[in-house]
């Protein structure tokens, strides 16, 4: 199958993304749409409000793609499109979309796995030969919270996940308890670098469970007790308590999060005897996560690798897991994603 001329589209949650992608390799253009501050006016993604966003953007986003790589809708030789898991109407809106310009113009359809792309990102700024086997990722988002074991770029192996919330769902919510911004998982490190970490010792819930598997809605409900609590402790009730101790909070929690996370991966790492760790999707984003395994691995003195994503763009949902999964699956002479030919 011709595949020289990649329209890629990205739309699983509130990003809207799509490029041009030359021979795998070479971005002719790209377009991110987000609605973002739609969702910062309530803290909170609506699925609803996101899908409405999405459709308004179905047309801009598309035109100026082609218009921008100086290509028409006939050139394109395959159209790439996120197919699952997601916001279930939001990916309805541009899987309609998609199907329709592949029925029309009659080009070939790559159905995308959301999650499993994510395991590729920190990959686009580098070679293919910078991966050492076997290497254990771990995907952070607001939705999932899973550990990969990669043996190839074609043998990639589901080995834990969250049990209940993700730890980007924990950022989020228990940041909306101490009223402040959204998105939590990248920007709570501003806030709390300055401040006790160890003010408030929130619970580390499954840290030391036999097996890999992560659970945060312990530490969510801890920190909502606390500040329910902080009347019976005698300290000044809510307002004055969160206007004084936010930051302290933001600090503490974001502490355990980062600490489950790393004690869980490198567990992982000890019984694969992974050479390397790739962190993966919005939370990797955080500079107290990459901080804290950077101190754990030192103090391990152990011959590790860790690679994240070099540019915070690609750790938010975009065009680029897309291509870049299916460049490296290439290098194998293999391709798993699922194709329709209309």
């Amino acid at each position: 199958m011709k595949k020289n001329l990649i329209l890629s589209i990205e739309t699983s949650c509130d990003e809207t993304s799509i490029a041009v992608i030359q021979n795998w390799t070479e971005v002719l253009s790209l377009e991110i749409a987000t609605s973002i501050a739609l969702h910062q006016k309530t803290k909170w993604i609506i699925p609803e409000e996101a899908a409405r966003a999405q459709v308004d953007y179905l047309n801009p986003v598309f035109n100026d793609a082609l218009k921008n790589a100086w290509k028409t809708i006939e050139e394109i030789d395959v159209i790439a499109v996120t197919k699952w898991p997601g916001l279930i109407w939001s990916l309805m809106a541009w899987i309609t979309f998609a199907n329709t310009l592949s029925f029309i113009y009659k080009k070939p359809l790559l159905w995308v796995n959301h999650i499993y792309w994510h395991i590729f990102w920190n990959l686009l700024e580098r070679k293919a030969e910078d991966v050492k086997f076997p290497a254990i990722i771990l995907t952070v988002s607001w939705w999932h919270n899973e550990i990969h074991l990669m043996k190839s770029f074609n043998e990639i192996e589901l080995i834990w996940e969250s049990l209940d919330d993700s730890a980007g769902e924990a950022f989020d919510k228990c940041w909306r308890m101490i009223w402040l911004w959204y998105p939590a998982w990248k920007d709570v490190w501003e806030l709390a670098k300055k401040w006790d970490k160890k003010a408030f010792n929130f619970p580390r819930w499954m840290i030391w469970s036999w097996d890999f598997n992560f659970s945060f809605s312990g530490l969510k409900t801890s920190v909502l007790y606390k500040i329910q609590n902080s009347e019976k402790e005698n300290i000044s009730w809510k307002n004055d308590f969160l206007e004084e101790n936010k930051n302290d909070l933001a600090a503490s929690f974001q502490e355990a999060i980062c600490d489950i996370l790393v004690k869980k991966t490198l567990k992982a790492v000890e019984k694969f005897w992974a050479k390397q760790i790739h962190l993966a999707w919005w939370v990797s984003a955080n500079l107290r996560l990459r901080e804290l395994f950077w101190e754990k691995i030192k103090k391990q003195n152990v011959n590790l690798e860790i690679l994240w994503p070099k540019k915070m763009v690609y750790c938010t949902d975009n065009w680029a897991m897309i291509w870049a999964a299916a460049y490296f699956q290439e290098i194998e002479g293999k391709n798993i994603v699922d194709v329709d030919m209309n």
